[in-house]
């Protein structure tokens, strides 16, 4: 609470809201804001400072895919919030076990005041999606050289349509070329073909079925 004292009246704050009438009397005078501005308030009222009541707070971690714990990065963030931690967690589990063995980043919003939460998923990194493809646990240490793996166009096409929001590509096609390049830098054959070969068949057509 601030019981205010007798101040010099000057310019309303436009951050007034931020605080609230506790009771009332007769003659406006003016306080600090928190955030460095000058609100005009009324002498003698206490007022609750809400400038960081109801502020939501959130953290972001890289998780392993449907195996989130308790312990860190996770656990030491969240217990000063006063959350029920494995609740969190096993929301977490939920909403990644598509990406099961796969580091997944997530963020976890929280309101202060309630313990309300919500989880956001992101998606994979590319190399991580198509080494799940290809049933792989990493690409090549000599890529161009030596092939790991092989991913068939339809892998490519689904991971494509994941990565449409974070990529640079216009169209599933284009986003599915940055794919196919991807599986190059990691020694991952298309098809049993290397990249070169794909972009040919894309050219013609080949694909065609999978991106309509």
């Amino acid at each position: 609470m601030i019981n205010l004292g007798i101040q010099n009246c000057i310019e309303v704050c436009t951050n007034k809201a931020l605080w609230r009438k506790v009771n009332s009397k007769n003659f406006y005078h003016s306080v600090s804001c928190p955030i460095k501005r000058t609100i005009k308030l009324k002498k003698g009222i206490n007022y609750e400072d809400y400038s960081t009541m109801g502020e939501k707070k959130s953290i972001s971690a890289l998780v392993s895919g449907g195996e989130a714990s308790a312990g860190p990065p996770l656990g030491p963030a969240l217990g000063p919030m006063g959350l029920n931690v494995l609740q969190v967690v096993n929301a977490i589990n939920e909403k990644t076990m598509d990406f099961h063995g796969m580091k997944v980043p997530v963020r976890v919003e929280v309101d202060p005041e309630t313990k309300k939460f919500t989880v956001e998923v992101g998606i994979p990194p590319t190399t991580a999606l198509i080494a799940k493809e290809a049933n792989i646990t990493k690409g090549s240490g000599t890529a161009g050289k030596d092939y790991v793996g092989n991913i068939t166009m339809e892998g490519i096409v689904k991971v494509a349509r994941m990565k449409m929001d974070v990529s640079y590509g216009n169209d599933v096609r284009s986003v599915a070329k940055e794919i196919i390049g991807s599986c190059v830098s990691n020694g991952i054959k298309i098809e049993d073909k290397p990249a070169k070969e794909i972009y040919s068949d894309l050219a013609s057509g080949k694909f065609d079925h999978l991106f309509s």
